[in-house]
């Protein structure tokens, strides 16, 4: 029977415990969702032989000491997400090359540290939606992140990430979300940034960036919602005649004078 089971959630159901190794029994299994439970512990090696798991959320738990890594684990997972758990790790142990096929991605709040790694946007290919947000993250945004055509909302927002901000993120054109602040970037935004069309959320508050905005952010993207650019030392206000243009703005928190 259990060899049957195609779909097993259990969210928000006030399990205690830990994630019982037995899972691996449900073979056909494609989906798993035991998000928003007591749950604690680790999550056991035994999950990686669920060749078919396609969602896996554990989110909202108490989870520990990262996720398994054994080759080959979950190579069809389309959609993970292990958001407000301490798991911990490096974020360079994650088997980012395994995960070709995966189009949601949410490891926001899990006390992740190190750098992003380099060639991770290489390996995911396919991802629509990109969460690494309140981490410990170090280093630069890597340029492969650039690569991945079909991103729409990116968050890496409340982490100690350096350096300027990628130029490359600017030719995404599907990118409607972008969240980039609390962190320690320099320089300025990319003149390129007029190019993602798509764009409603831009926060890149609470940084380090200075020089001038790109006049062309506030007059071609004209589907922004909110504008976060505060906490910064640019030398250049937001233009006061954005409002002929942005129509659908509805939040701005400008930059220090």
């Amino acid at each position: 029977m259990g060899g049957r089971v195609i779909r097993l959630q259990l969210y928000n159901a006030s399990l205690h415990g830990t994630i019982s190794q037995f899972l691996s029994n449900l073979s056909q299994l494609q989906t798993l969702d035991l998000s928003h439970n007591s749950l604690h512990g680790t999550i056991p090696d035994e999950i990686s032989s669920l060749s078919n798991l396609a969602r896996l959320d554990l989110s909202g738990n108490h989870l520990r000491s990262g996720i398994p890594t054994c080759p080959g684990m979950l190579a069809n997972l389309i959609y993970l997400n292990l958001w407000d758990n301490p798991l911990g790790g490096n974020l360079s142990t994650y088997k980012f090359h395994n995960w070709t096929r995966l189009e949601f991605l949410d490891i926001t709040h899990i006390n992740l540290y190190g750098p992003i790694p380099p060639h991770m946007g290489n390996h995911l290919q396919q991802l629509q939606m990109l969460f690494l947000g309140e981490n410990n993250l170090t280093g630069s945004i890597p340029s492969s992140l650039s690569n991945i055509s079909k991103l729409q909302r990116i968050d890496l927002s409340f982490n100690s990430l350096c350096g300027s901000i990628l130029a490359g993120l600017g030719f995404l054109s599907n990118l409607s979300r972008l969240g980039l602040s609390n962190n320690k970037l320099k320089q300025g935004i990319p003149d390129n940034f007029g190019m993602l069309s798509k764009l409603v959320f831009f926060d890149l508050s609470a940084n380090e960036l200075d020089g001038y905005l790109p006049t062309s952010i506030f007059y071609n993207c004209t589907l922004l919602e909110t504008i976060h650019l505060s906490d910064n030392a640019f030398n250049s206000p937001i233009p006061p005649q954005i409002g002929s243009h942005l129509h659908a703005l509805r939040e701005t928190a400008t930059c220090k004078q």
